[in-house]
């Protein structure tokens, strides 16, 4: 007996010595499960492969979870034609997916329109149900695979049909460290700093850039409620790049070649070779920094975890034969890996998962988020979403 399941599909059967495939995989006596998808139940004489998240029961992988950041693709779109949408966007599109692993992480409607039947999301703000009447999130195993996607044959073939039925915004996004992590709901932010381009609104826009920061800084903290993690952030990106951007992937780049010539230094060293003869040996090179009074070097190296890159400058001074050591460090979120014109036009994009249903409305509810709500209502314009995880 053969049985295939889509990504995100839970196998809840029970059986001996049966071929099960979850995606694309099936071999004899193997379960392949990618994506996320949740086994459930007891299958006797059979190896587990669970990749990408897939839990096999209780919770454990055999091969253990993938810690690469997940790639997020958001679609927030406004019907205009909701057959050709349904027919020639809609039906077709599953099948562009598999080939990148990606799977439905989210599907809300807004409530904005009749002509979709599904209940509206439990949590809409603002203008989201006028300007928009459905919210996607697609999650790839990593950004590159979210781009492969989005620039392939199949999808370019999509493009006319989605724009021919709808309007609205794509973008796509680098996920945190965290977004590796289960969560069985979320909340999807754009966010549009109010202010600028218009006659007197540059005060506005700096001030609503400091009450913008106050939120951003207190919005970790929410999070985690009577001592219980409630949520995390799966991904936060600036739309577009911002000055010096460019300088801080260059200085990564940098990072990692130094890094890899400490490696080879320290094997030298090891055993008790260098590269030339006449170079000097590396308690020399000490030697002779010490002499050189008031002297100082500086060094940079950037890391990245997701979307987060955290860049540390590292000052040596040299006083009165010491070595004096300064390190300081500051971090930046790096833009969104692709945004539509429309996406373009907000400020950040933030996808918050959360463990389930009751955690995100605990949160919502909270008179913490309450408070720093009021923060980015004042500093900010834009659609917000949230509800349960997409479940097939």
């Amino acid at each position: 007996r053969t049985l295939k399941f889509n990504m995100g599909a839970v196998l809840s059967s029970c059986g001996s010595n049966a071929k099960k495939a979850v995606e694309l995989g099936i071999e004899d006596g193997r379960i392949a499960c990618e994506a996320g998808a949740d086994l459930v139940g007891r299958v006797e004489d059979a190896t587990w492969a669970v990749e990408l998240g897939g839990r096999r029961p209780g919770g454990q992988s055999r091969i253990g979870r993938s810690k690469t950041p997940r790639g997020l693709v958001i679609i927030l779109a406004k019907l205009k034609d909701a057959h050709v949408f349904k027919n020639e966007f809609m039906t077709p599109f599953g099948a562009t997916l598999l080939p990148f692993h990606g799977h439905l992480k989210l599907k809300l409607s807004t409530g904005g329109t009749k002509r979709i039947k599904d209940e509206p999301a439990p949590i809409i703000e603002r203008r989201t149900a006028k300007d928009y009447h459905l919210a996607y999130v697609i999650e790839f195993p990593t950004v590159n695979k979210a781009l492969e996607w989005n620039s392939s044959a199949a999808c370019e073939e999509l493009e006319a049909a989605r724009h021919a039925s709808t309007s609205g915004l794509l973008c796509i996004l680098e996920g945190t460290a965290n977004s590796c992590a289960p969560y069985k709901a979320m909340k999807v932010l754009l966010l549009k700093i109010r202010g600028g381009g218009k006659v007197g609104a540059e005060v506005q826009l700096e001030r609503s850039k400091a009450t913008y920061e106050k939120y951003v800084e207190a919005f970790a903290a929410t999070l985690t409620q009577g001592g219980k993690e409630l949520g995390f952030i799966v991904a936060r990106s600036p739309m577009v790049a911002l000055d010096g951007d460019e300088l801080w992937v260059e200085a990564e780049e940098s990072s990692k070649q130094a890094k890899a010539a400490s490696v080879i230094q320290k094997a030298l060293r090891k055993k008790g070779k260098r590269k030339n003869k006449g170079e000097a040996s590396p308690n020399q090179e000490a030697a002779a920094m010490l002499e050189a009074e008031g002297d100082a070097t500086t060094s940079v190296a950037v890391t990245r975890a997701g979307s987060v890159m955290t860049k540390t400058t590292t000052t040596t001074t040299i006083a009165g034969g010491t070595q004096v050591v300064t390190t300081t460090s500051e971090t930046k979120e790096m833009p969104a890996a692709f945004a539509d014109q429309a996406a373009a036009a907000f400020d950040v994009a933030m996808v918050i998962g959360f463990t389930d249903m009751a955690a995100l409305t605990a949160w919502a509810d909270s008179d913490a988020v309450k408070t720093i709500e009021a923060l980015r209502y004042d500093a900010t314009t834009g659609p917000a979403i949230g509800g349960p995880c997409y479940s097939m």
